[in-house]
């Protein structure tokens, strides 16, 4: 909530005081019109620099603004290859940041999707709606100089942090037409482990349809 004065010392009193007295809505702090917690805070936005530590630089992305973020997904929007963002405010509207840098190195993203009764396992080229996400399927990457990446698909597991289920690997500098070798580990619907090795290339997006 934004405002005046910070209130931040009566919520934390809330959220640290004693379960028996916690049902009782009387015993609350009572915020009221001109209160702040966190209103005026600015959305952090940290990346390493050469000294070996993170800086904030929210204003590189565009997202220095003071908005009531409570919430952060992250995922390839618009399908090139560069991972985007979307912040979720508070009482306010969403916006989505898209990632427009010209010094990206290579990638490869898989839509990893569950198949219905029947289907058989297949790849096909872009973003292709074959099922449901593939929660949970593990992903190797081999490129030719021997480097191994390794990603899964869980769609985000913190509190106010979420992203895409599809995989999206960073490779750095490569070939553009570098064949990649991608090892998948899941379990199909009746909660058997299966597995299969494709071959890719950098890049590209690729939808991979998993026999459930």
């Amino acid at each position: 909530m934004q405002g005046e004065i910070n209130r931040w010392t009566e919520l934390q009193a809330l959220t640290t005081g004693n379960d028996s007295l916690m049902h009782d809505a009387r015993l609350w702090p009572a915020f009221r019109p001109g209160d702040d917690v966190s209103g005026h805070n600015r959305t952090g936005f940290f990346i390493p620099g050469k000294d070996n530590r993170y800086h904030n630089v929210p204003d590189v992305v565009g997202a220095d603004e003071p908005m009531m973020t409570r919430g952060v997904a992250v995922g390839d929007i618009d399908g090139d290859g560069r991972l985007d963002f979307i912040l979720a405010n508070q009482w306010e509207d969403s916006y989505a940041f898209f990632n427009k840098s010209r010094t990206t190195g290579s990638f490869i993203g898989l839509h990893l999707q569950l198949a219905g009764k029947g289907k058989a396992f297949d790849v096909f080229t872009g973003n292709v709606a074959l099922g449901s996400p593939a929660f949970g399927t593990s992903v190797v990457v081999h490129t030719r100089s021997g480097r191994v990446f390794r990603a899964q698909s869980d769609g985000g597991s913190g509190h106010s942090g979420k992203r895409s289920p599809d995989v999206h690997v960073g490779l750095g500098p490569l070939p553009k037409d570098e064949v990649l070798r991608v090892d998948l580990t899941w379990r199909a619907r009746g909660g058997e482990l299966r597995h299969r090795t494709i071959q890719v290339k950098a890049d590209s997006w690729y939808s991979v349809q998993l026999d459930s």
